[in-house]
C-alpha cells in the first residue's frame, strides 16, 4: 500500500510541473494493449493556430504552392521561415514567448542579445530583434544588474 500512494503522489508532482509548463499530454490508443504518450507545449499549438488569422502569413501559407517564398515552408500544419516557427503578429502571444524565455529558471534573466540569439534558433517574426530589445528594456532589475558591466 505504501508504494501504490509513493506512486500516486509522484505522477501528482509529474502532472502539476507538465501543467505549470503548459505541457499538454495526448495519449494515442493502438489496439488496445499498447499506448504511446506525447508532450507538447501548448503555446505551439496556439501559434500554428494563430498563423491562421494573421493575415500576412496566411496570404504566404496560400501561395506557397502557386508562388513560394524563399525560406517558407509548411512543416507540421505550421509556417517556418528558415527552420523556425513564424509567430504571428499577435503581441499577447509573442510576449508569452519572450516572457516564457526570458524567466525560464536555466536563463538566469539574459540580456537583449543572449535572449534573441536564443529564441532566434527556434522563432521567427519581423521585427524580433527590436521586440525583444524592447521587451527586456522593460525589466528594471536586469538593466541594474547589467549597467555595471556596461
Amino acid at each position: 500500500m505504501g508504494n501504490l500512494s509513493c506512486l500516486l503522489n509522484s505522477q501528482k508532482e509529474l502532472i502539476c510541473d507538465l501543467e505549470r509548463n503548459e505541457i499538454e499530454i495526448v495519449l494515442h490508443e493502438q489496439g488496445g494493449i499498447f499506448a504511446a504518450i506525447s508532450a507538447r507545449p501548448v503555446i505551439i499549438e496556439e501559434i500554428r493556430e494563430k498563423q491562421l488569422q494573421d493575415e500576412f502569413l496566411k496570404k504566404i501559407m496560400d501561395d506557397i504552392d502557386s508562388k513560394p517564398k524563399l525560406g517558407f515552408v509548411l512543416e507540421n500544419n505550421g509556417l517556418k521561415f528558415q527552420n523556425r516557427l513564424c509567430v504571428p503578429d499577435c503581441l499577447d502571444l509573442r510576449k508569452r514567448v519572450m516572457s516564457e524565455a526570458h524567466t525560464f529558471e536555466f536563463s538566469i534573466h539574459p540580456g537583449n542579445t543572449k535572449m534573441y540569439h536564443d529564441l532566434k534558433q527556434n522563432f521567427w517574426w519581423l521585427a524580433m530583434k527590436k521586440s525583444i530589445s524592447d521587451f527586456v528594456a522593460q525589466w528594471l532589475h536586469c538593466q541594474q544588474v547589467k549597467a555595471k558591466h556596461q
